[in-house]
C-alpha cells in the first residue's frame, strides 16, 4: 500500500477510518464543499500522479448527493493523472432497481452502472448485489464480496444456541440466500407469504331517476306494461325511483362498446343522404 492514497466521502467516515487503521496508513485529505444550491465541489489535498487510488463510499439515506459526490471525486482522480482507480461501495445504489418493473419503467441500476463507468474508474468493489445479472451493466471489472461467511462466523461466535433458532425470508425473492444460509448453520428456514393482489371492485353507474308520476296513466295501464311495474308495487302517479344498476364485473368495457355501436347505428340511420359508392358518382 505504499503507493496507494485511500479517499473517502461523507456517506460513511467512519467506515473509512476503520479500513485505513486496519492497513496501517492515513486516509489522503480531500476537502468537499457544497454551493448555496447543493452543487458539490471536491479538491484533492495531495498528490495522486501515477497512484493506486481507492475511494470509499457507500449508498445511505441521500442516496443521490452522495453518488454524485463518489463520481466528481472519481473525475477529480482521473483528471490528477491517477493510475488505476477502483471504487469501494459496500452498498450500490439503485441496485435493487436491475430490470424493468412495469412497462414504462427505468432499469435505473444500469444508469448508474453507465454514469460510474463513464466518469473514469477502473475496477469496483462491493457487496451482495441484489442479482447477479448487473454484473453485465459495467464496462469496468467488478467484484461482489458475500457477506455470508462473515455472518455465519459471527453468529457461530455470538450466539450459544443459535440451533434452536429459525432463519426466515420476508418473501420469496430471498429465499434462495436464506436457505443457503440455514444451511450452513445447520437450521430451519420459513418463507413468508404475501399476498399483494388488490381485491376487484364492484363497478356501479350514477344513480338516475326514473319520474313514473309524469307518464300518462294510459301507459301503466297498457297490457305490455302493467305486469312489469306491477311487481314492483308500482303504478301512476309514483314519486321518482332511484335506480343504481349493477354491471357485473369484466362487462363495464362491453357495456361502452354497445352504447358507442348504439349511436354509430343512430347516426347512420338519419336522412342525412344514404351512401354511395364511388363507381356510382360521376
Amino acid at each position: 500500500m505504499r503507493n496507494a492514497k485511500v479517499f473517502t466521502g461523507t456517506s460513511h467516515p467512519e467506515l473509512a477510518e476503520s479500513v485505513a487503521s486496519h492497513l496501517g496508513i492515513e486516509l489522503s485529505p480531500a476537502i468537499i464543499r457544497r454551493q448555496s444550491n447543493r452543487e458539490v465541489s471536491i479538491e484533492l489535498g495531495c498528490s495522486v500522479r501515477e497512484k493506486d487510488v481507492f475511494i470509499i463510499q457507500s449508498g445511505s439515506n441521500i442516496v443521490n448527493d452522495h453518488l454524485m459526490e463518489l463520481m466528481v471525486m472519481v473525475s477529480a482522480c482521473r483528471l490528477a493523472s491517477a493510475r488505476k482507480i477502483t471504487v469501494v461501495v459496500p452498498y450500490l445504489p439503485y441496485s435493487k432497481n436491475s430490470k424493468k418493473k412495469k412497462r414504462r419503467a427505468a432499469v435505473t441500476a444500469k444508469v448508474v452502472a453507465s454514469m460510474l463507468c463513464v466518469s473514469g474508474i477502473d475496477h469496483i468493489v462491493t457487496m451482495d448485489l441484489h442479482s447477479s445479472q448487473m454484473h453485465g451493466f459495467f464496462t469496468k471489472p467488478l467484484d461482489n464480496l458475500l457477506s455470508e461467511p462473515t455472518i455465519v462466523q459471527w453468529i457461530k461466535d455470538h450466539v450459544p444456541e443459535y440451533r434452536k433458532a429459525v432463519a426466515v425470508a420476508k418473501n420469496a425473492g430471498g429465499a434462495k440466500r436464506v436457505t443457503s444460509l440455514a444451511d450452513k448453520l445447520g437450521i430451519t428456514f420459513a418463507l413468508v407469504h404475501t399476498d399483494n393482489v388488490t381485491p376487484l371492485k364492484q363497478m356501479s353507474r350514477t344513480p338516475s331517476s326514473v319520474a313514473l308520476h309524469t307518464l300518462p296513466s294510459g301507459i301503466l295501464g297498457s297490457p305490455g306494461l302493467a305486469q312489469p311495474f306491477s311487481q314492483f308495487g308500482l303504478s301512476a302517479g309514483s314519486p321518482p325511483l332511484s335506480i343504481s344498476p349493477t354491471i357485473p364485473e369484466g362487462t363495464a368495457d362491453e357495456v361502452e362498446d354497445e352504447d358507442l355501436s348504439d349511436q354509430c347505428n343512430s347516426r347512420d340511420d338519419g336522412d342525412e343522404g344514404e351512401y354511395e359508392p364511388a363507381d356510382n358518382i360521376e
